[in-house]
């Protein structure tokens, strides 16, 4: 699967854009205190009702730099970020999504394995805390239903918008978008939908959450390619039959 879509290196170049955000130092209810406390200021800081300007955003553009920029670096970044923000019809999911990027809890180690990130919460506390997610994300995000569309926005955001400044190639940026589509990226989210509230909190705020989206999207972009392929040699399979017993038929019959 590597080798078709060049995953294991992508999942690399991704990760490492990502994973020295400030914000990823925080825990969630610390997030969502400093949300609460400015979500109208981040929402009023652009020239008008309808924009947002991140540089205005005091407490929340520190949490989305990150020390390994370059300065030169660091104003594209926000410039960019900055315009596809603002191509959003809701901010809130946005400023909601961010959530996806902080730590769990305090206790959360930051070695722990994927697998295992809960480790630090006792069993009895556990879904006490995905409550405590589930209610407050909801809260955030305004609506019950809002919070699929934070985390298909979260899906979108970690893949989509990196590949500029991951990539120059646009032949390569043109490939990853092909495994980031939106159908795949859908796909991607029935699956974790399905998955009940421990499976899922583990897997959406998990220290290595871009990576195990990257990778679950490049399986269902190979799976459909294999699908795709099969699907093709077998219509080529029964032409060539259909044509064999045509051949054989009795002229004039």
């Amino acid at each position: 699967m590597g080798g078709i879509c060049g995953c294991n290196n992508t999942s690399n170049d991704i990760t490492t854009f990502w994973k020295n955000m400030e914000i990823r130092k925080l825990t969630f209810d610390a997030y969502q205190k400093i949300y609460e406390k400015n979500q109208r200021k981040w929402l009023s800081s652009g020239e008008n009702k309808r924009t947002v300007d991140l540089r205005k955003c005091e407490e929340l553009f520190p949490l989305l730099d990150s020390a390994d920029f370059t300065e030169k670096q660091r104003n594209f970044y926000f410039d960019k970020l900055n315009e596809y923000i603002n191509d959003q019809s809701d901010k809130l999911t946005f400023f909601t999504s961010l959530a996806f990027f902080t730590r769990i809890s305090a206790k959360e180690a930051a070695n722990t394995q994927p697998e295992n990130i809960l480790n630090s919460i006792k069993s009895e506390e556990k879904p006490k805390m995905h409550e405590h997610l589930f209610s407050n994300l909801i809260k955030m995000a305004i609506k019950r239903n809002d919070h699929d569309d934070v985390t298909k926005f979260f899906i979108e955001f970690v893949t989509e918008f990196p590949l500029q400044f991951v990539f120059s190639d646009k032949k390569e940026i043109e490939e990853k978008q092909q495994i980031y589509s939106k159908y795949n990226r859908d796909k991607l989210f029935s699956q974790i939908k399905m998955m009940n509230n421990l499976r899922f909190y583990e897997y959406i705020f998990n220290r290595q959450n871009v990576t195990l989206i990257h990778n679950d999207l490049c399986k269902i972009h190979s799976d459909n390619l294999s699908v795709a392929t099969n699907d093709l040699i077998k219509i080529r399979t029964e032409a060539n039959v259909n044509l064999q017993d045509s051949s054989l038929a009795t002229p004039g019959k």
